[in-house]
């Protein structure tokens, strides 16, 4: 990740979405720019839609990373968008996906 804070660091956390709705946050990871997100950081979560509903819906799941701020508003440091074909055939272990920048470094990350 890129360094987002004075210090050099980043306060990251993930917001997981389904088109506009949020599925899922984690807790944020202070201070680190290669945060890895388990059990132990709430990053495990079930969604709550029937296959049909989740499958046919036609969004990507959006993955956006984001730096958390005490101090002004928080800042989208990049996403990943992953095709729900990729999920499907998904066998349960890890995944790993490049991260999009946000052209503009400091938008807000809103709900």
């Amino acid at each position: 990740l890129r360094n987002a804070d004075i210090g050099g660091l980043s306060d990251p956390f993930v917001k997981v979405r389904l088109g506009n709705r949020v599925l899922h946050t984690t807790k944020r990871i202070d201070n680190t720019l290669n945060p890895i997100w388990t059990t132990e950081t709430n990053s495990l979560f079930l969604i709550t839609d029937t296959m049909d509903e989740f499958f046919h819906s036609g969004y990507a799941v959006t993955f956006e990373v984001i730096d958390y701020d005490v101090l002004g508003k928080n800042a989208i440091l990049g996403f990943a968008r992953v095709p729900q074909g990729v999920l499907l055939k998904a066998t349960g272990s890890r995944l790993e996906f490049p991260l999009e920048e946000i052209k503009n470094r400091r938008k807000s990350a809103g709900t």
